[in-house]
């Protein structure tokens, strides 16, 4: 698994200290690389020590065999939760990988469940945590063309 790294350095003056924001995207599992993505992930993660960690969606490599209803593909996505959020805050957004058209309300609420002492699934919703607020937009599928 090859992880590429940009650090970005943004100033405000609404936040008067460092805050250091890990954002890990396209994960796209599958069974037989599930063990290798999560040790690469959870080991950059506790390297980088960041306040937050922010997952961008598309967690699973399409539709079907490889979602939040699932329960294979699902332990995967579990146990990477387990230790990600012992390092900092997890917030979860949707990627268009995550839904499919004829399950939108259904794998939304599998992905809903997983919120957890420090772990916030967002779909379309605002979340703010010590003057930080984290916004997630996700259309339905049929934004993307698919119908």
């Amino acid at each position: 698994m090859n992880i590429a790294i940009e650090k970005y350095n943004l100033k405000t003056n609404k936040i008067k200290r460092n805050i250091e924001i890990a954002l890990i995207s396209d994960i796209h599992y599958m069974d037989s690389i599930a063990d290798d993505y999560n040790h690469t992930i959870i080991n950059k993660a506790k390297e980088l020590k960041p306040n937050y960690i922010v997952l961008g969606g598309d967690y699973f490599c399409g539709f079907g065999n490889f979602s939040f209803i699932n329960e294979s593909s699902m332990s995967c996505l579990r146990e990477l939760l387990a230790e990600l959020k012992n390092i900092a805050p997890v917030i979860m957004m949707l990627g268009n990988h995550d839904l499919s058209i004829k399950q939108d309300s259904v794998l939304r609420e599998a992905f809903k469940k997983l919120k957890d002492k420090d772990i916030y699934p967002l779909d379309n919703e605002t979340l703010e945590l010590v003057n930080i607020t984290f916004t997630s937009f996700f259309a339905n599928s049929k934004s993307y063309g698919c119908s």
